[in-house]
């Protein structure tokens, strides 16, 4: 594979097409069926199991594959009904790698993420299971809306930029984010 930099500052995202996306997303759904049903209605970013992920979705492994992706993380992230989360970046400032795919599992194709450029520093936390994150503190004065997306496609996108989501809908949203062990960026090279 040919090493390529890649300039992250005026990147937030691109949904992105997937080979044979209705099969892998059928084999993510029925993955996490049941440990969506053991989170219940919590609320939150939960890390799981990337080897079973891999172990039981074979479309998404060989996609992986072929575009020569190592999965670093998998989390499920999971919005109540008429909820907005806080405005963080996924990282602690480190270059890379940072770029997540995030795909729909429930209801996400319409809620919306919405990113900022944001004139604050935040604080520096970690979820409870290890991740590091940037919490921000949302005013008007110092946070700019740059974009927003939905999840009606796959979605890859830069977590080092601030961002919310908004779940304005009568039911929970479940998306599922992957982060790999170097950022996919020939995913991104080339396209329109």
């Amino acid at each position: 594979m040919i090493m390529t930099t890649f300039n992250f500052d005026n990147f937030y995202y691109t949904h992105i097409d997937i080979e044979n996306y209705d099969v892998i997303i059928k084999e993510i759904k029925f993955h996490t069926k049941t440990i969506l049903n053991e989170i219940g209605k919590y609320s939150g970013f939960f890390k799981i199991s990337k080897k079973d992920l891999t172990d039981n979705c074979p479309a998404l492994l060989n996609w992986f594959n072929k575009n020569n992706m190592i999965l670093e993380v998998a989390a499920l992230h999971l919005m109540p009904a008429h909820r907005s989360g806080q405005l963080h970046s996924d990282n602690d400032g480190s270059p890379e790698p940072r770029l997540a795919l995030n795909l729909d599992i429930e209801n996400s194709d319409l809620t919306k993420t919405i990113l900022f450029k944001v004139n604050n520093s935040g604080n520096l936390l970690s979820t409870p299971g290890g991740l590091p994150y940037i919490l921000y503190q949302y005013s008007e004065d110092t946070c700019k809306k740059i974009t927003e997306y939905d999840l009606s496609k796959p979605v890859l996108f830069d977590t080092a930029k601030p961002h919310l989501v908004t779940n304005n809908t009568n039911h929970r949203r479940v998306a599922i984010s992957l982060r790999f062990k170097s950022d996919p960026i020939h995913l991104i090279i080339g396209r329109p």
